[in-house]
């Protein structure tokens, strides 16, 4: 993106403010994992109900900002909800309905159009599991092809759940779908 994409304005707010409020239509509590240029993030949402953690091992990858969550979390966590902050267009609805589908597998991944995207539930019975991870084996993928037979996938109509911001030019249509939206 060549630019910290968790500060880019969206829609009279920033990108990670507009994900933590869809977020928290659907979640009772919320973890924000920060690694690069935490400070600055963290000032943007310190106001806000979530609990912000700092990966400090964030340059190892995702995998890390992933454990760094699951380590923060009290023992009576069932499972937990892994969205990522750029993907500001998901609905809320979406999150609610891949929850609602939660309680048939230890694992939920949504699909649009026979494509998988996230955000993803996963049981805390794969939790020790995941903390033995690392993004050099594979990283999540690898519990995925390990527990295939133990996913769940459900069906949304909101191919919001495929796209990320990678490039200013994702950014671009973003913000052109949010004023057409509106």
């Amino acid at each position: 993106m060549g630019k910290l994409k968790q500060l880019l304005p969206f829609g009279g707010q920033t990108i990670i403010e507009r994900v933590v409020g869809t977020y928290r239509s659907a979640v009772d509590v919320l973890y924000v994992v920060l690694g690069h240029d935490f400070e600055r993030i963290q000032s943007v949402i310190q106001q806000l109900p979530v609990h912000i953690l700092h990966n400090m091992n964030y340059r190892d990858g995702m995998i890390t900002s992933i454990q760094c969550a699951i380590r923060a979390m009290p023992a009576e966590v069932e499972g937990v909800l892994l969205g990522l902050v750029d993907q500001p267009l998901i609905a809320r609805e979406s999150i609610h309905q891949i929850i609602k589908c939660y309680h048939r597998c230890g694992i939920v991944i949504p699909s649009y159009e026979g494509r998988r995207g996230h955000p993803i539930v996963i049981h805390r019975e794969y939790f020790p599991e995941i903390l033995e991870l690392t993004d050099v084996k594979g990283g999540l993928r690898t519990l995925m092809q390990r527990h295939i037979s133990e996913i769940s996938y459900v069906d949304i109509d909101d191919p919001a759940i495929l796209r990320d911001l990678d490039t200013p030019e994702d950014y671009e249509g973003a913000l052109r779908e949010l004023n057409t939206r509106r």
